[in-house]
Order: structure tokens, then sequence, then C-alpha cells
């Protein structure tokens, strides 16, 4: 990750995804409400020659995986690769909704 700017609230980071794009961190640290605590990220994409934008407001996290792009999503992980025009074959990795916590009495 490259830091492009950060001051007491916010601090942003750019990673290259390929083909002229750009996954961006925007790294909160300030309340935002109940359940999301003090410290919590937004993402988009950037593409740094058009200039164009893709929100992506329902990531919880983000990364580049070599040349594959892998997201948490509604307590799901999926993964895709990035082309001249933007996400392209999306697929679902896990699905963690269906897990439940079971406390584990040590030593386990």
């Amino acid at each position: 990750w490259k830091l492009i700017e950060s001051n007491r609230d916010l601090s942003v980071f750019d990673r290259p995804a390929g083909y002229g794009w750009n996954l961006r961190k925007l790294a909160h640290s300030a309340y935002r409400g109940p359940g999301k605590g003090c410290y919590w990220d937004e993402h988009l994409l950037v593409h740094s020659t058009t200039g164009t934008h893709v929100p992506l407001p329902n990531w919880e996290w983000a990364d580049m995986d070599g040349k594959r792009l892998v997201w948490a999503e509604d307590g799901k992980l999926f993964a895709a690769y990035m082309s001249p025009s933007g996400i392209f074959a999306e697929r679902l990795l896990f699905d963690f909704n269906g897990l439940k916590f079971e406390p584990i009495q040590a030593p386990y």
C-alpha cells in the first residue's frame, strides 16, 4: 500500500490493481456510529488515466493477492480479476454466514 494522504481522521492508501486501476482504501479513525467503532475502512477502484471512481460501499476489507483482487462483503469472501473496463470473473470463495461461534474450553 502507498500512503497518498493522511490527517487526524483519515488516511488514504492506493495499491495497483492492474490495467491502470488502483484499489483505494480510505482508513477512517473517527466514530461512525453503533456497530462500527472508531476505525473502519471504505474501498473504491480508481482508474489512473480516466479518473473513473467506482465506489464499493459494502466492502469491509479488500486487498490484492498477486493479480487477483479479493474482498469481504456481507459475510462472504470474493475474488475477481481486473480488466481495462473494471472487475471481471467475480467468484464467491466462501460464505461465512452459516458459521456459528462455539465456545471451547482450554486446553484445545
